[in-house]
């Protein structure tokens, strides 16, 4: 696990929960990277279908992928940072790539959208900025002339699913779901070791991680089994 970096996809219903899928790479693999080639091998669902997960896989190209295949996906904030509200109070154009207005209603002399790092640069007027109540929230850069920022419509779309939140009863029920994913990882270091495997290769160490995981899954059928063996009622017989 320190060289190697694995993302277990756990299914869960009214009755419990168990590992049905996994991805094992080189840990210079990125969440994004997981994340879609999972997507892209998947039929689309019959029924519409919710991934949780928490805030590192969430990409407006991801989402798009999930909707493309009948799937809701759902991040967390998994480490509870708190997300920017001052975000949600820039007026974008219909491309979600363009500034038109900041908080203050101010027009940005020029805004320009960056594929590469998925970033919108808006330059301001120094002072329309430089007194503004909400500079410290905007992150404002001050510049000679001009007051420079910087907006992800990745992070806005994560302060605005983090506003529904608060109100949505589903998303609060994701929250609790995505805390008991995390038990995963931490059980398979700590119960069974994962990280002191006795053989070395990508190859090697794929197939005893995924031993570990079938030896997970059958200990939650043990517990499932027992647990129905206490539940079951026992119906008297008719005198």
């Amino acid at each position: 696990m320190s060289r190697r970096c694995c993302q277990p996809y756990r299914s869960c219903g009214c009755q419990g929960s168990v590992v049905t899928d996994y991805q094992y790479d080189v840990n210079t693999h990125s969440d994004l990277g997981f994340f879609k080639e999972e997507v892209e091998t998947m039929k689309p669902a019959e029924e519409p279908s919710q991934i949780i997960t928490d805030g590192a896989y969430g990409s407006a190209e991801n989402h798009k992928l999930a909707e493309d295949k009948n799937i809701t996906l759902t991040t967390t904030g998994l480490l509870g940072r708190k997300t920017r509200d001052i975000l949600l109070d820039f007026e974008l154009f219909d491309d979600g790539r363009t500034v038109v207005k900041c908080p203050k209603g101010n027009t940005p002399k020029s805004s320009t959208y960056s594929r590469r790092t998925n970033t919108i640069r808006k330059s301001f007027e120094r002072c329309q900025c430089e007194n503004c109540e909400h500079r410290a929230e905007c992150l404002i850069k001050l510049k000679k002339r001009t007051a420079v920022l910087f907006l992800s419509p990745d992070a806005r779309k994560r302060a605005q699913e983090y506003k529904d939140s608060k109100n949505d009863e589903s998303l609060k029920i994701a929250g609790r779901i995505r805390n008991g994913i995390e038990t995963v990882p931490s059980t398979l270091r700590r119960r069974y070791h994962v990280d002191r495997m006795p053989v070395r290769g990508k190859l090697k160490t794929k197939q005893f991680f995924s031993f570990k995981l079938y030896a997970l899954n059958f200990c939650k059928l043990v517990r499932f089994t027992r647990g129905l063996e206490k539940c079951r009622t026992l119906v008297p017989e008719n005198a």
